[in-house]
């Protein structure tokens, strides 16, 4: 939410009510599906591997985007063999 600040003119108050429903014009929903798994990785070839957590496959996870006012549903499987 943006905040806008209160004028006491009736034309500066008029202007701060169309702004703020304005702002919540372009909000939608954004929907991502993440699974949690556990992979056997390394930071460059020939590193020794460990173990360690991957949304979607990857490490780092993939980047979650949205802006202020929206939506976020995000969905989580967890496809880990012990919690």
């Amino acid at each position: 939410m943006i905040r806008i600040g209160i004028w006491h003119s009736r034309f500066g108050h008029f202007a701060g009510l169309v702004l703020l429903g304005f702002s919540n014009a372009h909000a939608k929903v954004v929907e991502y599906d993440l699974q949690v798994a556990e992979a056997r990785w390394s930071p460059e070839s020939g590193m020794k591997a460990s173990r360690a957590l991957t949304l979607n496959g990857g490490i780092p996870g993939p980047t979650l985007r949205f802006r202020e006012g929206d939506t976020a549903r995000i969905r989580v499987k967890n496809l880990l063999k012990r919690e």
